[in-house]
């Protein structure tokens, strides 16, 4: 072939290139400036809840996956569906329906497809499968959220629960997948999501198939300009609250919290062998005894460095104090020394109406056989050394720092402790009275060394009167 009948038949292949790209949109996007989106796509758990903050990219995320989905092809993973399939695109309104979720989506949909605007049905060319999926809202109720069967659904923003149970019924037949796309409500965040993500432990459980939670924050989206994310952030200077939820996606309650400072990703931490990381330091243990509310433990290790790190956790209602005292010493390492013992200091009380009856840190220190110290119990105190623990310094670091997977309850109730309120403050209670002890690393070597040279020296001292 010629000169000319080259650059010919490269023009051809350029053109059936650009024309098959053309075809299909969906070929142009990209994760690079939204690392996030990739893991997310990568997923394959059946319920997938993206908790972010606003203009993070969730919208985006959300069309694309439909549009995966529809195609059968995901390229960042193996996992996908067979076509022609079914699902539904479900917005909270109309207007945000027309305005936002179907001008996302026409992005990225092939060429030729189908849309039948009155029964707002979307039909993809034979050639790219063939899959349905119809658009629907949360304003048309739930009745209209029965009857078919479906391969998948994208749902935008918080549905509510009675839908999103209905929306889990129509997947039933094909073990089909589920998405949410969502920004907490400035005004109540804390709502049946909350309690079936976080409340349900769901979030720390790596080994579950059936359920993943992403949380993307408004500055992880490259392609927003960082001195307006700046200028974003100055507007809620004096709304910690409203910027966590807007900015980060926190679900936390308004008005009163009181660690605004706590965040998941500063302030827990990866360990890869939990043991001999323990070794390392300092044990330190709190009970806070429960009358007519849960009774809790709390372990926490200090390091060299000054940090302590949480490890552990009990938190059981009705049980007696030998019950609990026998599940704590099933929860511990044979080899464990904890330094210090502390105790809710009202538990050297005795009891008003028996006082014959031994105050119950007498009975905890029976069933454990440990010496417990009484922890300082002021509130005010404790709760300002909390806060001080978990400043972030100019490295990054915190002196407060919770092993993951090991503290979800605790993380529960710092995220929602309210100071005035003081409800679901068991382990809070517990964590209080560690931090007001401010722990120290000890070496333990140079603690026996230090009892053995003094039991020596007690050997040999002779009596001043006797001479014996």
């Amino acid at each position: 072939m010629g000169g000319g009948g080259r650059v010919m038949q490269d023009f051809t292949n350029i053109t059936r290139h650009y024309n098959w790209i053309k075809e299909l949109p969906i070929r142009f996007y990209s994760t690079k400036k939204n690392p996030w989106q990739k893991e997310a796509h990568k997923c394959s758990a059946r319920e997938v809840f993206v908790i972010g903050g606003t203009r993070s990219g969730k919208t985006v995320f959300g069309a694309t996956r439909s549009v995966f989905f529809a195609l059968g092809y995901n390229p960042y993973t193996d996992f996908s569906i067979p076509v022609p399939n079914r699902g539904w695109v479900v917005a909270r309104d109309f207007d945000t329906l027309r305005q936002t979720i179907k001008v996302e989506m026409n992005k990225w949909l092939p060429r030729g497809t189908q849309i039948n605007k009155l029964e707002r049905k979307v039909q993809l060319p034979p050639k790219w499968g063939g899959s349905v999926f119809w658009y629907k809202t949360y304003e048309q109720g739930v009745k209209s959220f029965g009857g078919r069967s479906l391969h998948w659904i994208w749902l935008d923003e918080e549905p509510p629960l009675e839908i999103f149970r209905e929306c889990k019924q129509r997947l039933i037949d094909h073990k089909g997948y589920l998405w949410v796309t969502m920004t907490p409500d400035p005004k109540n965040p804390i709502t049946w999501v909350y309690k079936r993500i976080f409340q349900g432990e769901k979030l720390f459980d790596k080994d579950n198939p059936e359920i993943a939670v992403f949380q993307p924050r408004t500055d992880e989206n490259l392609y927003l300009p960082p001195e307006e994310i700046e200028a974003m952030k100055k507007e809620y200077k004096n709304q910690p609250e409203q910027y966590l939820i807007r900015f980060e996606g926190k679900m936390i309650p308004v008005g009163g919290i009181t660690f605004p400072m706590f965040r998941q990703d500063i302030h827990t931490v990866e360990v890869n062998n939990l043991e001999e990381f323990i070794k390392k330091g300092t044990i330190y243990v709190a009970i806070d005894q429960g009358i007519g509310h849960p009774t809790a433990c709390l372990w926490a290790v200090a390091m060299p460095d000054d940090r302590i790190y949480f490890y552990r956790e009990y938190k059981r209602p009705d049980l007696s104090i030998p019950e609990n005292c026998y599940n704590i010493k099933q929860m511990m390492y044979g080899w464990e020394k904890p330094l210090m013992w502390l105790i809710d200091p009202e538990t050297r009380k005795r009891d008003v109406v028996m006082p014959d009856k031994p105050p119950l840190k007498s009975v905890y220190e029976k069933y454990l056989n440990v010496a417990f110290i009484p922890a300082n119990n002021n509130r005010e105190y404790g709760l300002e050394k909390i806060k001080e623990y978990m400043k972030v310094d100019d490295m990054g670091r915190t002196k407060f720092n919770i092993i993951k997977g090991t503290c979800p309850k605790l993380i529960e109730e710092l995220t929602l402790y309210n100071a005035q309120k003081k409800e679901n403050d068991d382990l809070t209670d517990c964590c209080r009275y560690i931090i007001a002890q401010d722990p120290k690393y000890v070496d333990y070597n140079l603690v026996k060394k230090y009892m053995q040279d003094r039991d020596y020296l007690q050997s040999q001292a002779r009596d001043e009167i006797t001479g014996y």
